[in-house]
């Protein structure tokens, strides 16, 4: 019985570790492959940098097709997608297209807008 005893806070320390490395975030400041629709409705193909989050929600930095930056925020857009690069602690990548779309994000009258990602 003591063994078991013993045994157990090991077994917890391999299961969180297992499920911690199992966990994937986005790789901040990696260039990816996205694109962006102007208000006009014209779509732009050409990498994205990823942001932390709540960064995403403000701004997208856009490089087009022969390597410019620009810098956009949330009346500029429609929305913008990228293919975000997901890592994890044991060093296996994913990739998943995300899309963010231009909204009020704010009561009318404040005309707060941000970027919101679609989940549908």
């Amino acid at each position: 019985m003591k063994q078991i005893i013993t045994l157990i806070p090991i077994i917890l320390f391999l299961c969180n570790t297992i499920v911690a490395q199992a966990e994937f975030q986005p790789v901040e400041r990696a260039l990816v492959d996205g694109f962006i629709i102007l208000k006009s409705g014209e779509r732009l193909d050409g990498r994205i940098q990823v942001q932390k989050l709540d960064k995403m929600t403000e701004t997208v930095i856009f490089f087009d097709k022969i390597n410019i930056k620009k810098v956009y925020k949330p009346e500029d857009l429609k929305s913008y997608s990228l293919n975000l690069v997901f890592g994890n602690d044991s060093g296996e990548y994913k990739k998943e297209w995300r899309n963010f779309e231009s909204k009020v994000i704010s009561n009318e009258a404040d005309g707060l807008i941000g970027f919101i990602q679609n989940t549908e």
